[in-house]
């Protein structure tokens, strides 16, 4: 994975291979308290491939989803 940020705090795009899963948790570490999930959706611009959300993450994937183990 890697990110390019541009110019001022308004705008980070992030480059993943196949998966990327992003967590509340991680979001509100690096966006602070008040950032919530669902907030997510409304600010993409694009993505390819699916998209599953849930109220503790969202995951965008460019095949199946996946297979989750109890460790993740």
């Amino acid at each position: 994975m890697s990110t390019e940020r541009g110019q001022g705090p308004s705008y980070v795009r992030i480059h993943a291979s196949n998966h990327l899963r992003v967590t509340s948790e991680s979001l509100k570490r690096h966006l602070g308290e008040g950032f919530e999930i669902r907030s997510l959706e409304a600010m993409m611009s694009s993505f390819s491939g699916r998209i599953y959300t849930s109220s503790e993450s969202v995951e965008w994937s460019l095949g199946p989803r996946p297979a989750r183990t109890s460790a993740s």
